[in-house]
């Protein structure tokens, strides 16, 4: 409609974001997030612009932070973490992560480079983003399984702090 030339010379249409925040918390408790590189790279896998593109219709934007960047506590010097494929697998390399065994999946120690992320079931954003995020983690060796749960499975597993990594939105 936005194009239609008949719809402009009739309505006016504006891009109002609506304030939605989407994070993914990772349990540093488990020693699979110890290291900051693993953090980092796993950050890096995460494609903000597809998950804009293919989930919001190029209706949302990137930010670093709670604040948008019309508003006065927002820090543009912070950015975020650009989405680099190549980067995080060097990044996961460091920190001592290898195919070692060619099939696949990258591993250390004999241990693969393996985790859940839980969702909220139902939650068609949060499933949304954890599949870009899957998709992109497969492509450099990493398997990640979504597992969604009732929201009070959810809650209580993140409270009680027996997850490994969730995905977690707030719409106000």
């Amino acid at each position: 409609v936005r194009d239609d030339r008949f719809m402009k010379r009739k309505i006016e249409l504006h891009d109002i974001y609506q304030s939605s925040y989407n994070a993914i918390v990772w349990n540093l408790s488990d020693p699979l997030f110890g290291d900051a590189r693993v953090r980092r790279a796993l950050a890096m896998s995460f494609d903000r612009q597809s998950v804009i593109d293919r989930l919001y219709h190029g209706q949302a934007r990137p930010v670093s932070g709670p604040f948008t960047p019309e508003q006065w506590a927002n820090n543009p010097q912070i950015v975020p973490v650009e989405f680099n494929l190549q980067g995080a697998a060097a990044l996961l390399a460091s920190a001592g992560w290898r195919d070692s065994d060619a099939d696949g999946v990258l591993d250390r120690a004999g241990s693969k480079f393996a985790f859940d992320i839980l969702i909220p079931a139902g939650n068609a954003p949060s499933a949304g983003q954890a599949q870009v995020l899957q998709e992109a983690l497969k492509t450099i060796g990493v398997n990640m399984e979504i597992r969604p749960l009732d929201d009070a499975a959810f809650f209580e597993m993140i409270l009680k702090r027996n997850f490994q990594a969730a995905f977690l939105a707030r719409t106000q």
